[in-house]
């Protein structure tokens, strides 16, 4: 129907938008402060809302783009440690996870864990937990 196409569209419209706009805050330098806000709004605000389906891609997104900012950032030194051989060089594959995809990880583990947790917000955060560890190809296997 034309009247859904026209919110699908206007949707897509807004999510472009704001993905560009946090891509220009980490290219700006305003990692730390953007992945300190999504954080806090991710665990406060999307994971207590009910069938939330698309905002939590926003942080998603941020989490991406700061492993992979770190992963350039460490290239040369992973590559120190690879033609050496020795037993660390599965140090900056850990490390370029990235804090906020660790902090992620954790807030949702310890509410899916949590017996005090109401069961709603415990089966929300099960499921954002299944959805960003099946779709973030940049985590390391220990999550």
């Amino acid at each position: 129907d034309e009247d859904t196409d026209m919110y699908v569209d206007s949707l897509d419209s807004i999510m472009e938008l704001v993905l560009a706009h946090v891509d220009r805050r980490i290219d700006a330098g305003d990692g730390p402060a953007l992945n300190e806000c999504l954080a806090r709004v991710f665990v406060s605000t999307l994971l207590p809302a009910h069938e939330s389906k698309f905002t939590q891609f926003l942080v998603f997104h941020a989490c991406a783009r700061e492993a992979a900012g770190m992963a350039a950032a460490s290239a040369p030194h992973e590559l120190k440690l690879e033609s050496a051989g020795g037993a660390n060089s599965s140090f900056t594959e850990l490390d370029s996870t990235g804090a906020l995809s660790t902090r992620i990880v954790d807030e949702l583990i310890e509410r899916v864990t949590d017996p005090m947790q109401r069961p709603a917000l415990r089966l929300a955060a099960a499921a954002y937990l299944a959805s960003f560890l099946a779709r973030a190809s940049f985590l390391h296997p220990r999550f």
